[in-house]
């Protein structure tokens, strides 16, 4: 997300970057950081929800783990969020659920 900002500063030029654009890169990079770790949350305990309900089951939990896992990752690049940052939430969300 930093990169993209500094890239685009880089591509208006130094000289004609207002504090408009600053702003917006600062509430964008506050909204990356809020919502990419409540997507890994959610998916965490609902996969957490999941594995408790399927214990006896042991051949479906990894299935499940690795699933809600993939679709946490996928959902937040949807939505042009952190991928990385909600995947590794999801992971401490699931270590700790279960």
């Amino acid at each position: 997300m930093l990169y993209r900002a500094f890239s685009s500063f880089s591509a208006i030029g130094v000289d004609d970057v207002i504090y408009q654009d600053v702003i917006a890169c600062l509430v964008s990079f506050t909204v990356i950081l809020l919502l990419s770790p409540l997507i890994g949350i959610v998916f965490g305990f609902c996969a957490g929800l999941m594995s408790r309900f399927t214990s006896h089951i042991s051949v479906i939990e990894p299935l499940i783990v690795f699933t809600f896992g993939y679709m946490s990752f996928l959902s937040a690049e949807m939505f042009h969020l952190s991928g990385i940052l909600s995947y590794v939430t999801f992971n401490v969300v699931i270590c700790c659920v279960t």
